[in-house]
């Protein structure tokens, strides 16, 4: 089950170029712009036989994958437990005016790193169908399914839980009046679990977007049709 809650706005804060320029940067998303997925695990018994599978515990092993593409770190640290929620993704991104590399956002791991180009997938979906190449944490998500768990990360037994808040940041310099610009990020939301330390999907993967598409006007970013909707 997954459930969307709210539509973003255009904001603006602080933020620095790759290249080091203060300025000022076009935020799509709010925070009343939010996912929440949850996954029931099935057959029940799973969980709840007395003679079930040895699971309860903390992982064994890391989860598989190299670091995020969005942020740098490590996808080791994307799993606590040995049951986990997590989450792939493919980052494409239209660059029609050049916009140059060093003007897009700093601390967001390689994404930009092949700007400018007119259109690229900057990240492409692992290959591996267990890594969750955009999950390092996992202060976002709550995993065990052996008791029920209240407040922002309420499930019942036999149930884990994950939320988002998707965003973009992109600074305004080195963009002119009537420039475009377009990021896809395009999620699976899935399943995954631990055992003889090793790492096998659970589940189908839920698809759902970030569509971020600005132009310059006054020289700042304008909304120009972003969405966050189910599908890739």
């Amino acid at each position: 089950m997954m459930t969307q809650q709210g539509i973003g706005a255009l904001t603006r804060q602080p933020d620095t170029t790759i290249d080091g320029t203060a300025t000022t940067s076009a935020v799509w998303g709010v925070p009343t712009t939010e996912w929440k997925f949850k996954f029931i695990i099935d057959p029940a018994s799973i969980i709840t036989d007395p003679e079930r599978p040895e699971l309860s515990k903390g992982k064994d092993t890391p989860p598989p994958g190299g670091n995020s593409p969005f942020t740098g770190k490590p996808l080791a640290g994307g799993a606590e437990k040995k049951w986990d929620v997590s989450r792939r993704a493919k980052y494409r991104i239209v660059n029609s005016d050049s916009k140059p590399k060093g003007k897009f956002s700093s601390g967001f791991g390689t994404i930009y790193d092949g700007q400018p180009q007119a259109d690229s997938i900057a990240v492409d979906f692992p290959t591996d169908p267990v890594v969750g190449n955009d999950d390092s944490s996992f202060n976002d998500e709550e995993n065990n399914p052996y008791s029920a768990a209240t407040g922002i990360f309420a499930h019942g037994v036999g149930e884990v839980v994950s939320r988002d808040k998707p965003s973009i940041w992109i600074p305004e310099a080195g963009s002119t009046n009537g420039n475009t610009l377009e990021e896809y990020d395009l999620f699976g939301e899935f399943l995954r679990f631990e055992v003889g330390k090793k790492w096998y999907r659970a589940s189908d993967y839920f698809d759902w977007k970030l569509v971020s598409k600005l132009s310059m006007q006054g020289g700042k970013w304008i909304d120009s049709g972003c969405l966050t909707t189910k599908g890739n």
